[in-house]
C-alpha cells in the first residue's frame, strides 16, 4: 500500500525481496555519502501494484538546495506487463 511510514517515497515499488538492500544503500549512503547507484544508470526490477516484476531502467541524481536534500529519478520502464 502507498502513503503512510513508508522509509521513503517510492520503497514500495521494488520487489520485496530487495527492499532490505535498498534501504541499507539509502541509509549508507546518507551517513556516509558512499553511493553504488547514483549519476548513473542502472536496470533493476520495479513491481506494478499488483506485485508483477517488470524491468525498469532507473537514473538517480542526488540534489541538495537550502539546507534540504533530495532526489531526482529518470525512469524508464522496458517491459511493463500491460505495455503495448
Amino acid at each position: 500500500m502507498r502513503g503512510g511510514n513508508r522509509p521513503h517515497p517510492g520503497s514500495d515499488d521494488h520487489p520485496e525481496r530487495l527492499r532490505e538492500a535498498h534501504q541499507r544503500g539509502l541509509e549508507r549512503y546518507l551517513q556516509t555519502g558512499e553511493t553504488r547507484v547514483l549519476n548513473r544508470r542502472i536496470e533493476l526490477p520495479a513491481v506494478d501494484r499488483e506485485q508483477r516484476e517488470f524491468p525498469v531502467e532507473i537514473a538517480i541524481t542526488a540534489m541538495r538546495r537550502c539546507h534540504a536534500a533530495g532526489t531526482v529519478h529518470h525512469l524508464r520502464g522496458s517491459g511493463y506487463p500491460g505495455a503495448g
